[in-house]
């Protein structure tokens, strides 16, 4: 993940890939990282339970 290795945002085309929202501007970057992960196990837990379905 490019924010956990340089401490910065992706950019695409030269803008930033999201920013200036609350979670950069209430809490930083530190809580990014962990939010974006329970995001990605929220949806692997999804996907499995979709497929005892």
């Amino acid at each position: 993940m490019h924010l956990a290795r340089h401490g910065e945002i992706a950019t695409f085309l030269g803008y930033p890939t999201y920013g200036q929202g609350v979670f950069e501007n209430r809490w930083g970057f530190r809580s990014t990282v962990p939010l974006l992960s329970a995001f990605v196990v929220v949806c692997a837990t999804e996907c499995g339970a979709g497929t005892l379905v």
